[in-house]
């Protein structure tokens, strides 16, 4: 009975004058948006395929020199073994070939594979021999783990096994990466949000303080890119634009430490004025858009105060 009802309202709905159907449609519209957070993702147009990595082109030259640098300061040696899983999680045939291939040369697939699988390297130092290329794989933003927060999880820099100029170049790398990463809109090239990268290298076992840094986020919101990242880590990696929350983020210090600094009185004063100069040369933003910045403003407007 409901669906014969529901089949003769649509079709009153749709008899309707052009002009009366779409006022209808833009009205339920904006009452669902107030009623519920509607979260918009990528369409298929602006995202790179599935299986695409970034072209060499669209690396900035800064990259390029970190990826070079990457290739010279990695060069663990595997002598003719990979302990690895085998062969439930890396075939035999493949197992070869991530051991002879020249790690420049080494496929996605191939990366994925091994990065998917069991490791039963004790000592942690085979995924030296693989950094290089998996920080490529990164920069590219080629897909080589089910979740891009796991790409580091194998490496585990908390360990002794890393030496401080590997350590310092990780460091170098994860801010200049970041910066990067706030340069782009977070909807296109299949560029995840800034959140997700710094639950990254926090589950690889780094320290993230440096990427909380107040002076590095005062240059990134020079770009209105870096509002953009914020706004969309607020409205959906966040309950309620107070705590952060990711499905793989297990850290409970690293999110304690997401939370406090969003909801800091400092990161208010950088993205108030942007959001407010935003305002000022867009005053015809569509209803999502400015619906979204409006929550974003409140929200900052309250930590101001703090």
């Amino acid at each position: 009975m409901l669906g014969i009802m529901l089949k003769k309202i649509l079709k009153i709905i749709r008899q309707m004058p052009k002009i009366c159907y779409n006022k209808y449609i833009s009205n339920r519209r904006k009452i669902l948006m107030k009623k519920f957070k509607i979260k918009t993702r990528p369409s298929e147009e602006i995202m790179m395929a599935i299986n695409g990595e970034l072209d060499d082109k669209l690396i900035s030259e800064n990259m390029k020199k970190m990826l070079e640098e990457a290739y010279k300061i990695f060069t663990h040696d595997l002598n003719g073994k990979l302990t690895v899983c085998t062969p439930c999680c890396v075939s035999e045939e493949n197992v070869e070939k991530l051991i002879k291939t020249p790690v420049r040369e080494l496929s996605r697939e191939l990366m994925w594979e091994y990065l998917d699988a069991v490791n039963l390297d004790e000592t942690g130092l085979e995924i030296k021999h693989f950094l290089p290329k998996i920080l490529e794989f990164l920069v590219k933003h080629a897909e080589i783990r089910l979740d891009t927060s796991l790409i580091l999880d194998k490496c585990h820099f908390e360990k002794k096994i890393w030496n401080n100029e590997e350590l310092d170049f990780m460091y170098r790398f994860s801010k200049e990466f970041m910066l990067e990463v706030l340069k782009t809109e977070p909807k296109t090239e299949r560029i995840e949000n800034f959140s997700v990268y710094m639950t990254m290298f926090n589950l690889g076992g780094m320290k993230t303080e440096h990427l909380f840094d107040i002076e590095m986020w005062k240059k990134a919101s020079e770009d209105i890119n870096a509002l953009w990242h914020f706004e969309e880590m607020m409205y959906s990696y966040t309950e309620g634009y107070t705590y952060y929350s990711y499905a793989f983020s297990s850290n409970s210090e690293f999110n304690e430490q997401m939370n406090l600094w969003m909801n800091s009185k400092e990161i208010a004063e950088i993205f108030l004025p942007v959001i407010e100069k935003y305002y000022f040369e867009n005053p015809e933003m569509d209803y999502e858009e400015q619906w979204r910045l409006d929550q974003l403003y409140s929200v900052l407007e309250k930590n101001l105060k703090k």
